[in-house]
């Protein structure tokens, strides 16, 4: 996207290494979660299986378009995909302790040598 090309740009100025990591959404990363506000949203605007992986879809295409620019990516669909644990709060659907340990375990070898 132009505003990711953009920081990317101010980053490389400021010497500063800009690294993107994707996050997913709960309903992408745990495919059986269905929340009440989930429920909700495909009854009012009758959304099928396909319309709601919108977000993966869209993931794609943008990490797709970032790595082409030589931008560092960490996607963390499939780390919290394969996690035994709750990554998530269930009542707003951030993710909790669990997931933000997961991301810094993806990024660690990043920046420490």
């Amino acid at each position: 996207s132009e505003v990711t090309l953009a920081l990317a740009e101010r980053c490389k100025q400021a010497g500063v290494r800009l690294v993107i990591v994707y996050i997913p959404p709960v309903y992408d990363a745990l495919p059986d979660f269905e929340s009440d506000e989930t429920s909700k949203l495909r009854e009012i605007f009758d959304l099928d299986d396909d319309e709601m992986k919108v977000t993966e879809r869209q993931a794609n295409a943008y990490l797709s378009s970032i790595r082409e620019v030589d931008i560092d990516v960490v996607d963390m669909r499939p780390s919290f995909k394969a996690a035994k644990e709750e990554l998530y709060w269930r009542h707003d659907h951030h993710i909790n302790l669990a997931g933000h340990r997961l991301i810094a375990e993806a990024i660690k070898p990043l920046f420490v040598k």
